[in-house]
């Protein structure tokens, strides 16, 4: 797994495009009350902002997207941030295997439920969150 950093913001962060197919996009976005820097000056007040946390130092995550305008591509992207195709297939085959009587454990098949709907959840809050970043 890649190190991964934190920053904080006095204002929300979204995304921008990064480079050609790629963005980069502030996740894990955590509300920080009367924040003060380890290292701030002793003048500098407290402030209210936001911390992101990615792979990148100032917190962002750089990600493949084709479209950064594009619904769909910036859903993917988000999704893609935690978990790979072969990942999903993988999700999708358990789901099929249980719909067909092929996984038959109880907790095997508890197992696999609580995956998809972990899957899921991270599929509607990638939705939401392009969403708001496009303004639709």
């Amino acid at each position: 797994m890649a190190e991964t950093y934190s920053a904080v913001y006095p204002q929300k962060k979204t995304m921008l495009k990064y480079s050609n197919n790629k963005i980069i996009a502030y996740l894990n976005e955590k509300p920080m009350v009367n924040y003060l820097p380890d290292n701030a000056m002793e003048s500098q007040k407290p402030f209210d902002g936001y911390q992101y946390t990615g792979t990148e130092h100032d917190g962002g995550t750089v990600l493949d997207c084709a479209d950064d305008k594009n619904y769909d591509d910036v859903v993917n992207a988000l999704i893609r941030a935690s978990y790979s195709q072969s990942t999903e297939d993988s999700i999708y085959r358990h789901q099929i295997a249980i719909a067909q009587g092929l996984i038959t454990d109880e907790d095997e098949k508890e197992k696999y439920e609580k995956e998809f709907a972990s899957f899921n959840t991270c599929c509607e809050e990638a939705k939401t969150l392009a969403k708001s970043w496009l303004g639709l």
